[in-house]
């Protein structure tokens, strides 16, 4: 009863306590099944039954074979996933139909084997309680029990008749009590087994609506976890539908996808990715709806997915409604197009409701309190996350006409800001500090020649700096994947609400937008400006797969 309670009400609890209550459940069921046996066990009476179980059962006959030699992998299509050579294990992968995934007896012995397959547990105790961890987690605990105490010949032959498992009310009454377990979403084998390696399958869709889905490049996969992150995944021209070994991740959270932009037709537009933990069940959805291509959108060879974790553990039916919907494209594209290509352009109310809403979201996660499971990065970059917001507000009034014959976009603006400030602060220029960027109020000897320099001007040093670096080593980047990198980076460091008070004073901001814009209307800039505020007490970490891209350039 209290973990049901905790798990509707108290959300922000954590793992510590979630740990000690499924340990408690752990020796409850292990005193339970050691209860009246014929032949007390030394080790684990629990496991003792579930090997005898899978032993007597005879639809389970086929699948002979010692534990810990193999793992289990549901594919996700009817093809079964290639395994990368550089990230497998000395453990063989048995492929189950996906008509026979609901099978009650093959998801316990499957189980079975992909507990037995981690190498740090050393006992029959603790082989129990990790089956116990994942049944939980897969939200099969009670009907896997209930199938296991139907077997009344196997009963009768391991235990006496006033055993509390031969006791037809007490069973009854401990299964009803599990059951009610299913309405908890638990992490307990994720967050136990942090060094134990897990199988995922990737499903990677490329759009239809292209003549050549598939790209000439090299691809590879960088994927990032609440526990951990993955090595870079290369993966074969031509290959979609694959799977690997690596160390526990976690809750997936983000990843980044990119290519070499090799071949002949590099270019790649991808809708979706599909990820499955196959111990955990667990599917996570990565919507993209961009190009990888050098010379297509706005030129990224990369893209940072976020994770969205889709609930509990679907059933056949549901997985099949998961892989057509990814097939389609995102409702949102990451990062986020400037509006939406459906619906009404939102207007100033719009867009002002839903940055002060991500960032009441972002507070909420600091304080524990937002009821829903998600991460930094879902609230940060993930459908209508803080860069979602940010992208609305710099984009309306943003003027359309055209430089040279291309588009400007957001990440224009801030270049140009960058040019204005640098052309207008170079060393014997015999400008000074400005009110406004790029205009100078009266001549005086350059910041870097005094001994001491305006607070307003060391805030336009450190973002034009930043801007510079962003630019000129993040050269896979696209403009709209610099733009979110910046503003990541900028919150991080909780300078983004005083950048955005600075820009509005901006030459750029009367040349690129019109009147009736957040950058140029005093009365919409103040409330952006206040909004922005809150997060200047928050402390926002910055994706690892994002600061890779900064790295790795």
């Amino acid at each position: 009863d209290l973990s049901v309670e905790w798990g509707h009400k108290n959300p922000g609890t954590s793992g510590t306590e979630e740990n000690i209550l499924v340990g408690s459940l752990c020796d409850l069921l292990e005193r339970i099944w050691a209860h009246g046996l014929n032949a007390r066990q030394r080790k684990s009476a629990l496991w003792f039954f579930l090997t005898k179980y899978i032993r007597h059962s005879e639809n389970m006959q086929k699948f002979k074979g010692a534990l810990g030699s193999q793992a289990f992998c549901i594919p996700l299509i009817n093809s079964k996933p290639y395994l990368l050579p550089d990230h497998s294990r000395p453990v063989q992968v048995s492929y189950l139909s996906p008509m026979n995934c609901d099978s009650t007896d093959l998801n316990l012995l499957a189980i079975m084997h992909n507990v037995s397959t981690i190498h740090e547990i050393k006992t029959e105790i603790g082989y129990s309680r990790a089956w116990i961890r994942l049944a939980l987690e897969q939200k099969v605990l009670a009907p896997h029990l209930a199938a296991m105490l139907k077997d009344v010949p196997l009963l009768r032959t391991l235990y006496r008749r006033y055993a509390f498992l031969r006791c037809e009310d007490e069973k009854e009454q401990t299964l009803y009590y599990l059951q009610d377990l299913n309405a908890v979403e638990f992490s307990c084998f994720t967050n136990a087994y942090f060094n134990s390696y897990i199988l995922y399958q990737v499903l990677i869709f490329p759009s239809q609506k292209v003549g050549n889905s598939m790209s000439s490049a090299t691809v590879w996969l960088h994927v990032v976890g609440s526990h951990a992150e993955s090595d870079y995944l290369y993966i074969p021209r031509g290959v979609i539908h694959f799977s690997f070994w690596t160390k526990n991740l976690g809750v997936l959270t983000s990843l980044r996808i990119g290519h070499d932009n090799s071949g002949l037709s590099p270019n790649w537009l991808i809708e979706h990715i599909l990820i499955r933990n196959e111990f955990t069940g667990h599917y996570y959805k990565f919507g993209c709806g961009r190009w990888l291509g050098k010379n297509i959108d706005d030129g990224s060879m990369e893209r940072y997915l976020v994770a969205t974790q889709i609930p509990g553990v679907p059933n056949v039916q549901g997985v099949r409604e998961l892989v057509k919907e990814c097939a389609h494209p995102p409702e949102f594209a990451s990062p986020p197009l400037v509006f939406r290509s459906v619906g009404p352009v939102p207007d100033e109310t719009e867009i002002e409701g839903q940055l002060r809403e991500s960032i009441n979201r972002l507070i909420k996660h600091q304080h524990k309190s937002l009821k829903e499971r998600v991460s930094w990065a879902h609230l940060m970059c993930g459908p209508n996350g803080l860069v979602h917001s940010l992208f609305q507000v710099f984009s309306y009034g943003f003027k359309s006409a055209r430089l040279f014959g291309r588009n400007l976009t957001i990440w224009d603006f801030f270049l140009k800001v960058t040019y204005d400030f640098n052309q207008f602060h170079q060393p014997g220029s015999g400008v000074g500090p400005t009110n406004n960027l790029g205009t100078t109020d009266r001549p005086t000897s350059s910041p870097r020649n005094t001994s001491t320099v305006p607070r307003t001007t060391q805030l336009r040093i450190m973002y034009t700096r930043l801007i510079t670096r962003i630019e000129t080593t993040c050269s896979r980047l696209g403009k709209d994947d610099k733009f979110q990198l910046f503003v990541c980076l900028a919150v991080h460091d909780r300078l983004l609400q005083r950048i955005v008070a600075d820009l509005t004073r901006a030459v750029a901001a009367i040349q690129l937008y019109e009147e009736n814009s957040f950058l140029r209307s005093p009365a919409l800039a103040e409330s952006v400006t206040l909004a922005l505020e809150a997060l200047s007490e928050l402390e926002v970490p910055v994706d690892p797969a994002l600061t890779k891209s900064l790295e790795t350039h």
